[in-house]
């Protein structure tokens, strides 16, 4: 198991260097504005503060249940050994969430958040079905086909939410609700497909990058709509903040396009793990990290497009 995490401790650094941040500096300053943040997050929105908090972290520990990582783990350890390291895993992802929230004496939030890492690491997510089934998306772009398979169980729970939400007349477990789907929505981008995939769009790099976002933008608000429609209706007062959350979740997904193919075929899931949670607590940074990655994934996949 301490060889295990030595490897992995050497992964993340390494592709810390490979975008050029130094490690220990790099981590410093992520600690730094994680703890900024989080004091101006729970000073200036304290009624959204631990949502925001459950739904980053989950879709962290969502994202560290990730298939692939599973099975390369049961490959390498004994049965007892895998829940012990999926264990560590999850709760060192959690850890600086549950510290911020049990400090804001959050016992409810931290509990449910302990819960839900738990869980991850016991449950066994096989998939039963063994037929597909239609989506209601097209076929182009593959990610939210694909996703929406995966992710079937979070449209439900989403919906289901803004039920709740309208009938005990709380707003802001349906804004919950919102960014759950949309974070959902935007962590089917975090795939990187075969350059094959990337090679079909002979249009151009942005011809490309233009139809996935585009895309994108379009599946994702057809996801929220239901919601968003529910919550115009019985909450109109804050028809504001609701259209505020869905802009967020567009944004966020557009930040994990140009994320994806500015490091293509490159994996850039460390710099997504590290950077979107910030990007979540601080959505202004989204208006100049948007158009930055755009011109690099223009510059990383215009070679392979030609």
């Amino acid at each position: 198991m301490k060889y295990y995490f030595k490897i992995q401790s050497r992964r993340v650094v390494r592709h810390l260097q490979e975008f050029g941040i130094q490690p220990i500096l790099g981590l410093s300053i992520l600690a730094i504005l994680f703890v900024g943040l989080s004091i101006l997050l729970f000073s200036q929105l304290p009624e959204y503060a631990r949502y925001i908090y459950l739904i980053i972290a989950v879709n962290m520990l969502f994202a560290l249940s990730n298939l692939k990582n599973r099975e390369f783990l049961k490959l390498s350890l004994s049965e007892k050994e895998f829940k012990r390291v999926r264990f560590v895993e999850n709760f060192t992802i959690i850890a600086p969430f549950l510290i911020v929230l049990l400090f804001h004496r959050e016992f409810t939030s931290s509990g449910i958040l302990f819960s839900i890492s738990f869980l991850l690491a016991r449950m066994e997510f096989k998939n039963s079905f063994s037929f597909s089934f239609k989506t209601p998306f097209s076929k182009h772009p593959f990610e939210f086909n694909r996703g929406f398979r995966k992710a079937i169980l979070v449209y439900p729970i989403a919906y289901g939410l803004t039920i709740i939400a309208v009938s005990v007349g709380n707003m802001n477990l349906g804004i919950f609700s919102i960014l759950l789907l949309g974070l959902a929505n935007a962590h089917f981008y975090s795939t990187i497909e075969p350059d094959y995939y990337v090679w079909v769009y002979r249009e151009g790099a942005k011809r490309m990058l233009s139809q996935k976002l585009k895309r994108g933008i379009v599946n994702l608000l057809l996801s929220v709509s239901p919601i968003l429609v529910s919550l115009f209706i019985f909450f109109p007062e804050g028809a504001f903040i609701q259209l505020l959350a869905v802009v967020l979740t567009v944004l966020f997904l557009l930040a994990n396009v140009v994320l994806k193919y500015a490091h293509f075929p490159r994996s850039a899931e460390v710099i997504q793990a590290i950077l979107l949670p910030l990007l979540f607590l601080f959505p202004p940074l989204l208006l100049l990290i948007i158009p930055y990655y755009y011109g690099k994934a223009i510059q990383q996949i215009n070679p392979i497009t030609q």
